[in-house]
């Protein structure tokens, strides 16, 4: 019986795998039509979409078909991607462009409908990718600490900016509670009869 592979194997291999990717693609002509902000970005994105792909659809780039990679840019990515914002602003772009490359030098099965998917979803995927709303809460609170340029690796860092960040997000929830008024015995009744709540609900009071 073959040895199951534990999720750190798994996440090595995914790591390797998606920086072989990442040379290939840089000797490329897709690689070279990348905005220079997006140039920066693409190993993590690459390795990012491999993680989604195969953690949650077990699916490796040989497998993959238009429904999986349309999922991945326009769900997966979006609630787990945890990186830089600028990264999520240029990962279909990043995509996009490997895509063409894999199917251009074989990576893909023949018979596949990623590029038309893409360029489907690729609008919407770009809009998903930096809504916040859609962040799961260990994305969100990543995403700020670096935006913050809190060292990640930095235990007490983090803690410190964690209390921080609670803090802000409960006085936020704190402000969207609105609190009861007490009624005065003159001011109209909360029953919306029209008469003052001494003659209404409150003159059993």
């Amino acid at each position: 019986m073959a040895e199951q592979k534990s999720w750190e194997m798994i996440q090595a291999e995914l790591e390797a795998e998606a920086r072989r990717w990442a040379v290939d693609f840089e000797k490329s002509k897709e690689y070279k039509k990348l905005k220079e902000e997006a140039i920066l970005w693409v190993y993590p994105v690459l390795h990012g979409f491999s993680t989604i792909a195969v953690g949650e659809r077990n699916k490796s780039i040989s497998e993959l078909d238009g429904d999986t990679v349309a999922w991945v840019l326009l769900e997966g990515m979006p609630r787990e991607f945890v990186v830089d914002v600028t990264a999520l602003k240029w990962a279909v772009d990043i995509m996009e462009q490997f895509f063409q490359y894999a199917q251009r030098v074989g990576l893909l099965s023949k018979e596949n409908d990623i590029l038309e998917q893409i360029k489907e979803v690729a609008p919407l995927a770009r809009r998903r990718m930096i809504d916040p709303t859609l962040w799961k809460p260990h994305k969100a609170v990543i995403i700020e600490a670096l935006q913050e340029n809190v060292d990640l690796n930095d235990r007490k860092m983090m803690e410190k900016f964690y209390k921080k960040y609670q803090a802000k997000r409960a006085g936020v929830f704190a402000e969207t509670i609105v609190a009861d008024k007490k009624v005065g015995r003159n001011d109209p009744c909360s029953c919306d009869s029209g008469k003052k709540y001494k003659k209404c609900c409150g003159a059993s009071h």
